[in-house]
């Protein structure tokens, strides 16, 4: 079995990618990948400032109103 390691990226459209360092021909070939998933910082270095956008946005009443039926019940995988 060939050894080979790839890096991984999400582009900007949410997709993720994989990169190699060598040239790869996988085809017709079986392969088995190993993800290793690896968590972010719970402490990210550029912590954003509360109130960042104080008075700029306000959040409507009706947000708290309850969601169509219709709605609630996409969620649940019904409709």
């Amino acid at each position: 079995m060939q050894t080979f390691q790839l890096t991984s990226f999400v582009d900007a459209q949410g997709i993720l990618r994989l990169q190699s360092q060598l040239p790869l021909t996988l085809a017709n070939q079986d392969v088995e990948v190993l993800l290793v998933v690896q968590s972010y910082p719970k402490n990210p270095a550029n912590k954003r400032p509360i109130g960042l956008l104080k008075g700029q946005f306000a959040v409507p009443n009706s947000f708290f109103d309850n969601l169509p039926e219709e709605l609630l019940e996409g969620f649940e995988g019904k409709a």
